[in-house]
């Protein structure tokens, strides 16, 4: 087994197990907390990725070398390795602070001016969005301790940490809520200290993945001034992404009740369950890449990157397409609430479209980052900007939660349309039709049919009955995917020929 597809198992299951705990526990914290309160956990998102920007483009920066340095011989790459871990982890620690007490002192005026609660005690909510600014003052510095560890290739230790945080996460913060203080600022609680023991676990594998060195290694202004191109331009892609996928959820938070926030969370919880199934592909296949691009192998990162843009899109353009088409039969199914699904199913059909479209851009993006290029996704995202921020705001205000929803959708949408020709007149060139017929037409067309034609089934009048028809459907539907995939059919032929090739004779 290739390190790539054993990285990518593990990012698979590390994905999926987060993913069906956070999605199991869900419903168990609305009933408890409420949904208003239950909005505030979207607020933490979104004032996560804010604070994000703090970040200044130094974490990619740190992955992309880390992955380069590794492809040379570890007793050269051994310093400078640790150099780069030590001197960008004293930055984490120290962003990390400023960012964390920012969020603490303006509390007050983000739960004043900001988040709209109707029913929950403005000390309330001061109090949760305090506790949010520790949270991010802990786990800050485990970003780059993550990062490294994918970038090292060493994903399997960073799945077994991150599948035991999350456990402790959402079984932790179910546990306290449930039978010790069922209040959000108990649950905000609980994720800070989990937070404190992610960053710590993270720092201490990172810290024993590192190549060995008998030279002193300490903190150098130098690594600093070595990178700061490429941090800046990776910073572009970060305040811009950052407006354009947290826009809606901003937009959402200042114009609408913390209620109706709570409905957008729920959508937004299960839309990103869709991006976690694409992320372990791309977080495998990025080193990768990085490696390809350095040694100049065009032929081998040509088919490199077309397997796996094929393996993200039979992945999740069936789940897409079956809750896009069954999405208030999916939220009846996971919530068992009909006021949910009432008003979460529109929010829910535009946002995954969205998130499949951006999760479909996983790898060409992620080619232009190994090569060392962010110009083009600049200049896409500000262009974006321009357009997508003012129609959400019109949408929200016209239309409400739907209406922001929409924007998240063009945008996506338009990616696919945009980035992929664009970046293929430059890097691997040519490649952009069969990325677009092989890699995505032939395994998502049937798909899109199948959940389509389910569409016009008689809705369920049960739980089980919706769970049963969702799962029918995907069952169908992800099976035409992968019979329709170039790369898939050729790996059920290989199988297959193994099988039943005759055995040489004794």
């Amino acid at each position: 087994m290739s390190t790539v597809t054993r990285n990518a198992i593990a990012n698979f299951i590390g994905k999926i197990w987060s993913t069906a705990l956070g999605l199991a526990v869900i419903p168990l914290y609305i009933k408890l907390l409420g949904v208003e309160s239950y909005g505030l956990v979207g607020v933490f998102g979104s004032l996560q990725a804010i604070m994000g920007l703090l970040d200044l483009g130094m974490q990619p920066t740190v992955n992309r070398e880390l992955a380069r340095l590794s492809a040379l011989d570890p007793s050269a790459a051994a310093r400078p390795m640790r150099e780069l871990v030590r001197t960008f982890a004293v930055v984490f620690a120290c962003v990390g602070l400023v960012s964390g007490l920012l969020v603490l002192a303006g509390s007050p005026l983000l739960a004043t001016h900001w988040i709209r609660a109707e029913r929950l005690p403005a000390g309330t909510v001061v109090r949760a969005v305090g506790i949010m600014g520790v949270i991010l003052a802990m786990q800050w510095p485990s970003s780059i301790f993550l990062g490294g560890l994918m970038s090292l290739q060493q994903q399997v230790r960073a799945n077994q940490i991150l599948m035991l945080i999350g456990t402790l996460r959402s079984l932790g913060a179910l546990f306290v809520i449930r039978f010790v203080s069922p209040t959000i600022e108990a649950f905000f609680l609980t994720q800070a200290m989990a937070s404190a023991a992610q960053t710590a676990l993270t720092g201490l594998a990172l810290t024993r993945a590192l190549p060995r060195t008998d030279e002193r290694v300490g903190f150098r202004l130098q690594v600093l001034r070595d990178h700061w191109r490429f941090a800046a331009g990776m910073l572009g892609i970060a305040v811009l992404s950052v407006i354009l996928t947290q826009a809606d959820k901003l937009i959402v938070t200042g114009s609408l009740s913390l209620k109706q926030v709570g409905y957008y969370s729920i959508a937004t919880a299960v839309a990103n369950a869709l991006y976690n199934l694409s992320a372990p592909i791309g977080a495998a296949c990025y080193p990768r890449l990085i490696q390809l691009a350095t040694l100049g192998d065009e032929e081998q990162l040509k088919d490199f990157y077309h397997r796996s843009c094929q393996t993200i899109a039979v992945i999740i353009i069936p789940v897409a397409a079956v809750i896009s088409a069954l999405s208030s039969h999916v939220l009846f199914a996971w919530t068992g609430s009909r006021d949910t699904a009432t008003h979460a199913h529109l929010v829910l059909s535009m946002l995954i479209i969205g998130t499949c479209c951006n999760g479909l851009m996983n790898l060409p993006v992620s080619l232009q980052i190994a090569h060392g290029w962010t110009r083009l996704v600049v200049t896409i995202n500000v262009c974006a900007i321009a357009v997508i921020v003012p129609l959400e705001l019109y949408g929200a205000r016209r239309f409400g939660a739907p209406g922001a929803a929409a924007g998240w959708l063009i945008v996506n949408a338009s990616y696919v349309v945009s980035v992929v020709q664009l970046m293929h007149r430059r890097l691997l060139k040519g490649e952009q039709w069969r990325w677009y017929l092989s890699d995505v037409l032939l395994p998502g067309a049937g798909a899109v049919l199948v959940a389509l034609a389910a569409s016009f089934a008689p809705a369920p009048s049960t739980r089980l009955g919706a769970l049963a028809l969702v799962a029918a459907v995907y069952a169908v539907a992800a099976s035409v995917a992968v019979a329709s995939a170039p790369v898939s059919r050729e790996m059920i032929r290989a199988r297959l020929f193994r099988r039943l090739r005759p055995s040489s004779p004794l």
